[in-house]
């Protein structure tokens, strides 16, 4: 998945009173989902790719096509300029 090796872990709902919240916003009970399936980089261990599932079978999911690791960004990357404004 988007280059890199995973491990797939699955998350299985045990009460519809508490179910896995996998998705930003998205409550799993709304559709009824069952379990979710993850797979999860290896070395780092962020996700993947994220599947919600009804008896086996995936209806909504989100997955990486890129991504990329300790990229070199240059000093300006994250500065802040705002006329009229001074940070210290």
């Amino acid at each position: 998945m988007a280059g890199r090796e995973a491990v797939e872990v699955r998350v299985v709902t045990v009460s519809w009173g508490y179910p896995p919240a996998i998705f930003h916003g998205y409550d799993a009970s709304m559709e009824g989902t069952t379990d979710h399936v993850l797979l999860v980089d290896v070395e780092v261990g962020t996700l993947l790719r994220v599947a919600a599932r009804l008896d086996g079978r995936e209806f909504r999911i989100a997955e990486l096509t890129e991504i990329s690791y300790d990229e070199p960004f240059s000093q300006d990357t994250f500065r802040l300029e705002l006329p009229g404004v001074e940070f210290k």
